[in-house]
C-alpha cells in the first residue's frame, strides 16, 4: 500500500495536468460510471425507497388525477401542479411507471454534471486577485477543474448522492434546482450586472412547486446580496424579466387555489404547529456529514437487524462492513474540519469571495433559519444545498493528496488509504444494496419491495387473471394505468385538472379506442370478483408496520382504476352480495407451491398465487 502511494504522491501533479488537459474525456467517463451505477439501481433495484415509498405513489396517483395539491408536508401542503403533470405525461406517453425512474436517470446524471459546473465555476475563480485566476499562487485550488472532475466523481459513486437521484420523490428534484440556484448566486455576488440573476429569480420561483424547503434559503440569498461589500450592480432588465416570467409561473397556484377557498396559503397563515420544538430539529447537526459517508442504514430499513442482515450479505460478517463506513465518517469531518478553517463573516465582506467559505456561510445560514422554526431537520432536508457537502468533501480529497505529495505524514498516509477505500468501497455498496432490494427475502418468508415498478408487475398479474376469467382478449398493460375520466374520484372539488373542461378535451384520445377501454373499465370497477392479499409468508415478525404498509400501497396503486382489492374487513359484506372472493399469497421464490394454488405470476423474489377453491 505504501508503494502504491508512493507512486501516487509522485505522479498526482502530472496526472492532475493531463485531466486538466482533458478534462472533457474524464467528464463523460465519470458521467458514463454515474449512469451506469443510476441505471443498475433501476433495473436491478427497481429505484426502491423504504422512506419515499408513500411519497412515490401519491405522486403517480396525482399524476394520473393531475392533482395540484401534494400530500408531503413541509409543515403545510405542497402546491402543484407541475410535480403532478411530468408524472402525468410521462406515464401516459410510455403507459409504464418505470417512465418515471428512468427520467430520474437521466436527471440523476444530469445533476452530476451541474456539480462539476458548479465546483468549476467557484474554484476557477480568483478569491485573491483577479476576477478569474491567472497566477497560481493566487488560486485557493493549483488545479480547479481536476478537483471539479474528483467532486463529480465522488457524487456519482456515493451511495446517498444515487439513492437520492433515481425514484420520482419530490425532495429530489429540489437537488438539480438548489445547484443551479448556488451558481446563480455566486455570479449575481462576483459579477456586475450578471445575467444570471434571472436564473437565480426563474430558480427561486419554480423551487416551492417540488418542496418549501426553498423558505429557508431565502432570507439566506436575500442577506448574502444585501449585506455583500461593494455589491456589482444589478442587471435589472433580466431582474425585471425574471419576475415577470415568476408571476407567470405562480398564475396556475392562484387560480386553482382561489377556487378552493385559498387552501393552502391559509394553512400556511393558520398553522399552529411552528414553533414547537422537536428534539429531531438537532440531526442537522449530523445530517451535512451523513449523506456523504458510506453509511446507508437509512435505506436497508427502519430496524438495524435489516441493516446488519444487509451488511453480511455484502461482506461476509457484518462488522467488516463498519471499516469503511467508519472511513468515511472520518474523511468527512477531516474535510469539513479542513473547510471550517476558510469560514469566516468577516471574509465575506471582503471585495473578493472565498468559494469555500461563501458555500459554508450558504449552509450554515439555511440551517441557522431552520434551527429558528424550530422544526424537525430530516436528512432529506439536505437537498437544498446537497452539492455543498459533496464539493467539501472533494476538497478534503484533494488537500489530502496533494498533502501526501509535500508531506509524508503517518496522518497523510493513512487519510490516502482511507480515501481509496471510500472510493473503491462506494460503488460496491450501492451494486450490493440494490441487488438486496432486488431479493430481499429473510428466512424463506418473501419481504415486499417498496416501487413502483414492483406493484405495476403484481398489477398486470391480477388484471391477466382477471381477464382470462371474464374471457377479455386484452393485453392488461393496455389497462394498467388507463384514465377513464367519467370514473368518480374521491378528490375534493377544484383539487384535480380533469374539473376544467378544455383540460379533459385536450388529453381524450381516438374516441373508439377510447370506448372500448371504458367499456373494460366499467368490468374492472363493477366487477363481481374481488382479490385480498393475505399476509401468509410475508415477513412480519419485526416489521409487521411497513410490510402492511407496503401491502396497502399495491391495493392503492391497482385501485387506482379498479375496484378490485379489497381488505378482510370487508370480505363479509361482499360475500353476501354474491361476490367471489379470491385469496392472493406470495411464496418465496425457491419455494414449493401447494397442488391446491395456482401461480399468476413471478416477482423477482416471490411468486404470486391464488388459492383454487373446488
Amino acid at each position: 500500500m505504501r508503494i502504491i502511494l508512493k507512486k501516487l504522491s509522485e505522479n498526482i501533479e502530472n496526472f492532475a495536468i493531463k485531466v486538466e488537459q482533458n478534462y472533457k474525456v474524464f467528464l463523460l467517463i465519470v458521467l458514463a460510471i454515474g449512469f451506469t451505477l443510476r441505471l443498475y439501481a433501476v433495473i436491478v433495484g427497481f429505484g426502491s425507497n423504504h422512506y419515499s415509498k408513500i411519497d412515490e405513489l401519491e405522486a403517480y396517483i396525482w399524476g394520473q388525477q393531475l392533482r395540484y395539491y401534494g400530500h408531503p408536508r413541509f409543515f403545510t401542503y405542497i402546491p402543484g401542479p407541475y410535480l403532478s403533470l411530468i408524472a402525468f405525461l410521462l406515464v401516459k406517453f410510455f403507459n409504464t411507471v418505470k417512465s418515471l425512474y428512468y427520467f430520474w436517470v437521466f436527471l440523476g446524471t444530469l445533476s452530476i454534471y451541474l456539480v462539476f459546473w458548479l465546483s468549476k465555476k467557484i474554484f476557477s475563480y480568483n478569491c485573491l486577485g483577479e476576477e478569474y485566476a491567472i497566477k497560481k499562487e493566487s488560486k485557493l485550488v493549483e488545479y480547479p477543474i481536476f478537483l471539479s472532475i474528483l467532486i463529480s466523481l465522488i457524487f456519482a459513486v456515493f451511495p446517498w448522492s444515487i439513492k437520492y437521484t433515481v425514484s420520482y420523490w419530490n425532495p429530489h428534484f429540489i437537488i438539480i434546482l438548489s445547484t443551479l440556484l448556488i451558481g446563480y448566486l455566486f455570479d449575481v455576488l462576483i459579477k456586475e450586472r450578471s445575467k444570471n440573476i434571472f436564473g437565480l429569480i426563474i430558480t427561486i420561483a419554480v423551487m416551492p412547486f417540488f418542496h418549501m424547503i426553498i423558505i429557508y434559503a431565502i432570507p439566506v440569498i436575500f442577506l448574502m446580496i444585501v449585506i455583500k461589500k461593494r455589491i456589482p450592480k444589478v442587471n435589472f432588465p433580466y431582474l425585471i424579466l425574471g419576475l415577470l416570467i415568476s408571476i407567470l409561473i405562480w398564475i396556475p397556484f392562484f387560480i386553482f387555489d382561489k377556487n378552493a377557498k385559498f387552501f393552502i396559503l391559509n394553512s400556511y397563515i393558520h398553522h399552529e404547529s411552528v414553533l414547537k420544538f422537536h428534539p429531531e430539529t438537532l440531526k442537522m447537526i449530523i445530517n451535512p456529514f451523513l449523506i456523504i459517508t458510506l453509511d446507508i442504514s437509512r435505506f436497508t430499513g427502519h430496524y438495524f437487524f435489516e441493516y446488519k442482515y444487509f451488511l453480511d450479505r455484502a461482506y461476509g460478517l457484518f462488522f467488516i462492513g463498519f471499516i469503511p463506513i467508519l472511513a468515511s465518517f472520518f474523511i468527512a469531518i477531516y474535510s469539513f474540519l479542513i473547510s471550517f478553517k476558510y469560514f469566516s463573516f468577516k471574509q465575506f465582506f471582503k471585495c473578493r469571495l472565498n468559494p469555500i467559505n461563501y458555500l459554508l456561510l450558504f449552509m450554515v445560514g439555511i440551517l441557522f433559519f431552520h434551527l429558528l422554526s424550530l422544526q424537525v431537520h430530516e436528512d432529506r432536508y439536505t437537498v437544498i444545498f446537497f452539492a455543498v457537502p459533496y464539493i467539501i468533501l472533494g476538497f478534503g480529497f484533494y488537500k489530502i493528496i496533494f498533502e501526501l505529495k509535500n508531506k509524508r505524514t503517518n496522518l497523510t498516509i493513512i487519510l490516502s488509504i482511507l480515501i481509496l477505500i471510500c472510493l473503491i468501497i462506494a460503488p460496491y455498496i450501492t451494486v450490493s444494496h440494490f441487488y438486496q432490494e432486488r431479493y430481499p427475502n429473510i428466512e424463506n418468508k418473501v419481504r415486499l419491495i417498496p416501487s413502483l415498478i414492483y406493484y405495476e408487475k403484481i398489477k398486470y398479474f391480477v388484471l391477466k387473471d382477471l381477464f382470462q376469467m371474464k374471457n377479455i382478449q386484452n393485453d392488461p398493460n393496455l389497462y394498467i394505468n388507463f384514465i377513464d375520466f367519467n370514473r368518480k374520484s374521491d378528490l375534493p372539488r377544484f383539487h384535480s385538472l380533469f374539473d376544467y373542461d378544455f383540460i379533459r378535451k385536450i388529453l381524450k384520445i381516438d374516441g373508439n379506442q377510447n370506448s372500448y377501454k371504458k367499456e373494460v373499465s366499467r368490468i374492472l370497477n363493477n366487477s363481481n370478483v374481488r382479490y385480498v392479499f393475505s399476509l401468509d409468508n410475508i415477513y412480519v415478525e419485526q416489521d409487521p408496520y411497513r410490510q402492511k404498509q407496503i401491502l396497502n400501497c399495491i391495493k392503492r396503486f391497482i385501485n387506482i382504476n379498479t375496484n378490485l382489492i379489497i381488505d378482510e374487513t370487508e370480505i363479509q359484506k361482499l360475500k353476501d352480495n354474491n361476490t367471489e372472493i379470491i385469496y392472493l399469497k406470495f411464496f418465496p421464490d425457491k419455494s414449493v407451491i401447494p397442488i391446491d394454488y395456482r401461480i399468476i405470476g413471478k416477482l423477482p423474489n416471490a411468486f404470486l398465487v391464488k388459492k383454487i377453491y373446488k
